[in-house]
């Protein structure tokens, strides 16, 4: 039996806004539990001091810079948050899930924004590297996602096109 064109937005609705909620709540859960359980400043050490928990906060982006101008750095980042809800379904679909990870981590850490005076929730600390959070995790994961994609996609591409060339020569 085929698919009707309601099940594919339908799948197509799931590929994007599931990681999106998923990352968003788990983003939120585990920065609620890292404030109820740590002290500001205080670092707790798993796996041999693999990594740590360790309560901060971070006013700028990405380690921390741009922290002297967070206000602007608030509104950037809502004004690409919305332009990408808006234009999202005009994306091909195989952009859907990484889109969705670095959506669901951006949301995350606005949401921080207006919620916390202090700034963004960090908790998770790797030695010789920058303190981070979850939503910091997908928006990675997501970024190196869309870079695959459109490379895979460019690399298609030029395959099919070498292919056409090639049987129009025959």
């Amino acid at each position: 039996m085929a698919k009707s064109a309601k099940d594919d937005k339908f799948s197509d609705y799931l590929l994007l806004y599931f990681p999106l909620l998923l990352v968003f709540i788990l983003d939120r859960l585990t920065k609620s539990l890292v404030i109820s359980s740590l002290e500001l400043g205080t670092s707790t050490p798993y796996f041999g001091g693999l990594f740590s928990l360790s309560l901060a906060y971070n006013r700028g982006v990405a380690f921390g810079i741009f922290s002297q101008h967070s206000d602007i750095v608030v509104l950037f980042i809502s004004i690409i948050l919305l332009v990408g809800l808006l234009s999202i379904h005009s994306i091909p679909r195989r952009y859907y899930l990484p889109f969705g990870l670095v959506l669901g981590g951006a949301f995350g850490n606005v949401f921080d924004r207006f919620l916390y005076p202090q700034g963004v929730v960090d908790f998770i600390s790797v030695p010789y590297f920058s303190i981070f959070n979850v939503a910091d995790i997908a928006i990675t994961v997501g970024i190196i996602g869309l870079i695959i994609s459109l490379f895979l996609a460019e690399t298609r591409s030029a395959v099919s096109h070498k292919r056409k060339r090639s049987s129009l020569k025959k």
